[in-house]
């Protein structure tokens, strides 16, 4: 008796396991891993590149309307990620600019992306591959732009 429930037991911790697994190297949206709460959102920042950035302000962009925020959000969703090992990432995916997303909540911890053509890190959450990719890097550069223009005016 004792060794059937040792069985089952032992049987039903390796299929949990593997269920937690296969979710944990699921393919997912990018939009779905960088937290985002309309409601609950402070602030939302980005920069193309970070050597342009003077460190006292730390980005290059702070959108604060929510519209901007929603087609900043709009525009990666349209990307598909898969969670892969760091060396995986170091070796074959860091290459080229990266970016930089930032997203604050007053109840929430902050989510920070960088994100590249090929892969995605982000800070306290693993790095990962764009399957649909490679990731419209000017179209972040443009929209930076564009609302730098009319802040502008």
């Amino acid at each position: 008796m004792k060794r059937w429930l040792l069985l089952i037991a032992s049987i039903g911790g390796i299929v949990c396991l593997s269920i937690k697994l296969v979710y944990y190297y699921e393919e997912r949206s990018l939009e779905s891993l960088i937290y985002y709460n309309e409601d609950d959102v402070m602030i939302m920042a980005v920069t193309t590149d970070i050597t342009k950035v003077e460190q006292a302000n730390g980005y290059e962009f702070y959108l604060e309307d929510l519209e901007q925020m929603e087609k900043l959000m709009e525009f990666l969703s349209a990307y598909q990620v898969k969670r892969v090992s760091q060396t995986h990432y170091q070796r074959q995916l860091l290459y080229g600019t990266q970016q930089q997303i930032f997203v604050s909540h007053y109840s929430h911890t902050p989510s920070v992306a960088f994100i590249g053509e090929a892969g995605v890190h982000l800070v306290d959450d693993g790095t990962y591959q764009v399957m649909n990719g490679p990731i419209d890097m000017k179209w972040l550069a443009e929209f930076i732009d564009e609302k730098n223009e009319r802040n502008a005016e």
